[in-house]
């Protein structure tokens, strides 16, 4: 009796836990919007911790925003002239140092940008260039020659004008003194000679590097010079050959007990610039901010501008208009708008609305719009920061509301492990790993998918693949030239409580999403992990299914693969791809490539040497090997080589690449087969 009633119970848990799934994903479904960013998992909210933002305008209206994200990782947004975001937050790099001062950005007339930040593990500072589309233009290349201050504030700047020609200046401690260098690109991104230094005093303690370029290529560069305990602002200007036009001239010095704190630099396209800095007066407490504009030459012009007892030490940053009015900003997102004669218009003000801000970065374009970027709390019963922007017309008026600009998905821990699969016609489908339902109860992990057309479009919302209540991950698709699909995935099956079993499912859908036919792909039910399952559909309609499976325990994995006809009736039983016998030989992580007759390649990594290395093998249409396993990797079994992925062309030849330690770091190194399958 008593066991009867536990039965009835977990029945009925497990029934109203089906009923709940339904009712939760039919009300999802229902509620789910799309706006116009081009994204693949839907219901954006902050991603929380996103700090010291920057921002580099065209003259467009076009604008990229960088920032780093949970203090190591570096982040872009692209945005329109309509304040429309361009796709999704995308991240640059990870193992940026965090700082203020260890990231930029700058965008020329065409859109294309370039980033600079600084990297925490190497001390290097590194610059990529990215297409208007946000697609990178090469890979990221190291800026400096020699080592550099490694510090938590990565003292750094960059400028670049409307062709694209720009300037990278660090803080260099190579010598053991602070000097300021600096590196000078063409507008296609080749570097302009060297490293050339700004200063170069070995009793110097120079610092807070600053710079801007006007629209023929000409900058100039601002810092401190804190030696010998006293503080003086200078700058040094150089034209557009990276020739310095005289020698550094004095912009402010120290005075009884003063100490100036972040300089900042703006010009406009005549080459007019504008020194912007903060001073502290520790006999009286008082903080100032101050600013002068210089000609072309390099001569004051008499205009200079105050804001006496400003609220908060922080970074401050500032955009010349051509006729020589100016924004400048600082503190809780608080700025002051200047006439070319420098009187004030109105009254210092807050780009932000309500909430509290700092970090804030401003960029203009020729038409005196300009737009301001900072890191706010999204609410008061939090501590987490996010990015937000907001535009002012050429008149200082507001355009729109402040915008968040770092998001990701609401109710939600993590979205991972994408994988898409398209047809010729250039429709496509993504699938991932979601914890979105996680926060309500349900399981850990599911299954998501959505369908694009050949046009970016989406073809329904969201929808995630239930079988049972438990969890699915690891989920891959291959796709017809009809636009249908399959979505094979690994999911836990374990009712009754047991422990892990863990399951090979695939499940066909039409061109619209709708399901069809569901079937179970592995052939043996044992308590075990199965895990990164791969599939391919032949010309013929035939399917290839691939994963990394424990069934002969030892928690050891070995290759399996599975193939179905045009029905999807299997063929023969599960067999196994490796010909490894040793049960304590790991093998996992398959790839797999198909060629225009069905013939097919599986490459995986396994331990079986010891080290771990990339082995394949070769089968025709029918399922018969060509030959033996064959190791890939030719390093003779001295490192590790993981990760492996492979493609192949409708003739049988075929690409293999993996992740090697052969050179001490992790290279990507890859092995090019031929349609005879030989090694080139």
């Amino acid at each position: 009796m008593c066991n009867e009633k536990k039965f009835l119970v977990r029945f009925l848990m497990i029934s109203l836990t089906i009923l709940l799934s339904f009712l939760i994903e039919s009300s999802l479904l229902a509620q789910w919007q799309f706006d116009q960013d081009f994204r693949v998992s839907d219901n954006y909210v902050g991603i929380g911790n996103s700090h010291w933002p920057k921002v580099a305008m065209s003259n467009s209206g076009n604008c990229v925003i960088v920032w780093i994200e949970n203090y190591d990782t570096l982040y872009y947004q692209l945005m329109d002239q309509n304040n429309d975001l361009i796709d999704i937050s995308v991240p640059i790099a990870s193992s940026v140092i965090p700082g203020e001062h260890s990231i930029n950005v700058g965008i020329n007339s065409t859109g294309d940008f370039s980033v600079v930040w600084g990297n925490q593990q190497t001390s290097d500072i590194l610059l990529r260039r990215f297409a208007s589309s946000g697609n990178p233009l090469g890979a990221e290349k190291k800026v400096n020659e020699n080592g550099v201050v490694t510090v938590y504030d990565f003292p750094l700047d960059y400028a670049m004008n409307d062709d694209g020609r720009s300037v990278v200046v660090w803080e260099n401690n190579n010598d053991g003194y602070k000097n300021i260098y600096g590196q000078f690109y063409n507008s296609d991104g080749t570097p302009q000679g060297n490293n050339f230094a700004v200063t170069d005093d070995s009793t110097s303690a120079e610092n807070c590097p600053t710079v801007s370029m006007d629209g023929q290529g000409n900058f100039v560069v601002v810092w401190i010079d804190s030696t010998g305990g006293d503080s003086k602002l200078y700058g040094k200007r150089y034209d557009s050959s990276c020739d310095a036009l005289g020698a550094k001239f004095l912009i402010d010095e120290w005075q009884g007990f003063e100490h100036f704190y972040f300089p900042t630099v703006a010009s406009n396209d005549q080459g007019y610039f504008l020194v912007c800095w903060q001073k502290q007066d520790q006999q009286q407490q008082t903080k100032n901010l101050y600013g002068l504009i210089f000609d072309p030459q390099g001569n004051k012009t008499g205009v200079q501008y105050q804001v006496d007892n400003i609220s908060y030490w922080n970074r401050i940053d500032a955009v010349l208009f051509n006729d020589n009015s100016s924004v400048i900003t600082w503190g809780y997102t608080e700025y002051q708008r200047f006439a070319s004669d420098g009187s004030p218009i109105g009254s210092p003000a807050s780009a932000r609305l309500e909430t509290k801000g700092s970090d804030t970065s401003i960029s203009g374009d020729s038409g005196n719009n300009y737009i301001f970027v900072w890191s706010d709390i999204q609410s008061p019963s939090t501590n987490f920061h996010n990015i937000y922007i907001q535009r002012y017309n050429g008149d200082g008026i507001r355009n729109g509301p402040n915008i968040l600009v770092s998001r990701k998905v609401a109710s939600s821990i993590d979205q991972e492990r994408p994988s898409i699969a398209c047809n010729e016609s250039g429709r496509f489908v993504i699938t991932w790993d979601d914890a979105r339902n996680y926060n309500i109860g349900l399981t850990e992990w599911d299954s998501y998918a959505q369908i694009f057309n050949s046009e970016g479009e989406f073809v329904r919302n969201n929808f995630y693949i239930k079988t049972y209540i438990w969890e699915q991950i690891n989920s891959s698709s291959a796709m017809k030239e009809d636009g249908s699909f399959i979505i094979i995935w690994i999911e836990d099956t374990n009712c009754a409580g047991l422990g892990y079993e863990f399951n090979l499912f695939a499940k066909w859908y039409d061109a619209d999403g709708i399901p069809s036919r569901q079937f179970k792909v592995n052939d043996m039910d044992c308590l075990v992990w199965r895990y990164t399952p791969k599939v391919k559909i032949a010309k013929t309609g035939n399917l290839i299914i691939v994963w990394s499976d424990q069934r002969i325990g030892y928690h050891r994995g070995k290759i399996y693969c599975q193939i179905y006809d045009a029905n999807s009736n299997p063929i023969d039983a599960n067999f196994e791809i490796n010909d490894t016998v040793d049960k304590n030989v790991n093998c996992q992580k398959p790839s797999l490539g198909i060629d225009g007759n069905g013939n097919f390649v599986v490459v995986w990594e396994t331990d079986l040497n010891g080290n771990w290395d990339i082995y394949g093998k070769i089968y025709n249409s029918e399922g018969i090997p060509y030959q033996a396993n064959f190791m890939i990797n030719d390093d003779g079994g001295s490192s590790d080589q993981t990760a492996p992925a492979v493609d192949m062309h409708s003739d049988g030849s075929f690409v293999v690449t993996w992740s090697d330690g052969r050179n001490g770091n992790l290279d990507v190194f890859a092995q090019r087969y031929d349609s005879n399958w030989n090694p080139i």
